[in-house]
């Protein structure tokens, strides 16, 4: 690590040494730092997002690990190489929108919306992510594609798992037990009962009992 520049800067002028083997054209431009880190090991790590006309490429970043000497040690990540596609959407966000209302009636009212570059297969998509909270936060998500109003991603931020179907929601209840005599279960549920309360946040609709409200 170069002590005239910062690690980002020596990160960056690496791979634009090695842009052939990185497949970037112009990694300045095709990169945006994000953070730097340092470790209990005197490991400094360098974080980019990979970036097109300053429109994020949806879950792509390459991270530059330098080890207590500032020699680079590693680089790892998803990133992709450099394309060329037009950034001119043929839906409004507010239409993207609407298309993610239609699978999902939860969807707030406040979400956010914006344009980024969504990778399938071969192909590099212009596309409205609709999302809670940051754009790199976990949380409620749909991917719209711009041009076609194709959902090529949605995450309810429900975790799904032993096959529970994505039409489960969460159910929280309250039952005797625990050091204060009442303990919390939480679990999957795909029936409303008639006397439930529903509650909903960020996209995400809860089931609640009469009896577990009082």
């Amino acid at each position: 690590l170069d002590s005239a520049n910062s690690p980002e800067k020596s990160a960056l002028c690496f791979i634009k040494h090695y842009s052939n083997v990185f497949k970037l054209n112009d990694p300045e431009n095709e990169l945006t730092m994000v953070k730097v880190e340092s470790d209990d090991l005197r490991y400094t790590h360098v974080s980019f997002n990979r970036i097109f006309e300053g429109i994020p490429v949806w879950d792509s970043q390459l991270l530059v690990h330098f080890n207590a000497e500032g020699k680079i040690s590693s680089i790892n990540g998803i990133y992709h190489p450099s394309f060329n596609i037009s950034i001119q959407p043929k839906l409004t966000a507010d239409e993207a929108v609407e298309i993610a209302r239609k699978d999902n009636e939860f969807i707030p009212q406040n979400i956010n919306t914006d344009l980024v570059i969504y990778p399938k297969g071969e192909s590099y998509l212009l596309s409205w992510s609709i999302h809670s909270g940051s754009l790199y936060q976990a949380g409620l998500e749909y991917i719209v594609d711009a041009s076609t109003g194709e959902i090529l991603y949605k995450y309810t931020g429900i975790q799904t798992e032993n096959n529970i179907s994505e039409s489960a929601y969460l159910r929280i209840s309250v039952k005797g037990g625990g050091c204060s005599g009442f303990s919390y279960v939480l679990g999957f549920d795909e029936k409303l009962r008639e006397d439930d309360a529903v509650f909903v946040s960020n996209g995400v609709k809860v089931f609640v009992d009469p009896k577990s409200l009082l």
